[in-house]
């Protein structure tokens, strides 16, 4: 049996996943083109990452919140989301110690790992985000 979602909560949820897809799409786009980028575009490519990567996740992040208020079914993918910001500090730290420090094989193996593991939280995030809204809605 399906419980009727409120409107409101489908409208904060919807404003979530489509945030989520937004920064999981980011992410595979590092972990893809990453290695084709010039020397002296990791800086640029640096600032656009971090700014984009900020202004949605930080929608998300709100809109999290929001959702963690109206329905208790949202509290998985918050603890996700949270945990997902965490590997988000160390593969921006990286990314930006590539860029302003030199390209060094321990900065590109931590970034690259730190890129897969948070891509793989984001999307489980996606895809528990995605069950919970067919299964309320």
């Amino acid at each position: 049996m399906f419980i009727e979602m409120d409107k409101t909560l489908f409208v904060w949820s919807l404003i979530n996943i489509i945030c989520c897809t937004i920064v999981t799409t980011g992410i595979v786009n590092d972990i893809l083109a990453y290695t084709s980028l010039d020397q002296q575009l990791l800086d640029t490519h640096f600032e656009r990452t971090a700014k984009a990567f900020f202004l949605f996740a930080l929608l998300e992040f709100v809109s999290a919140c929001v959702m963690v208020e109206m329905a208790s079914w949202a509290v998985l993918p918050l603890i996700i989301l949270l945990l997902a910001w965490f590997m988000s500090g160390f593969a921006l730290y990286s990314n930006y110690k590539l860029a302003y420090d030199g390209n060094t094989c321990e900065h590109e193996d931590k970034m690259r790992k730190s890129n897969v593991v948070r891509g793989i939280l984001w999307f489980g995030r996606f895809v528990s985000l995605f069950v919970f809204m067919v299964v309320y809605y």
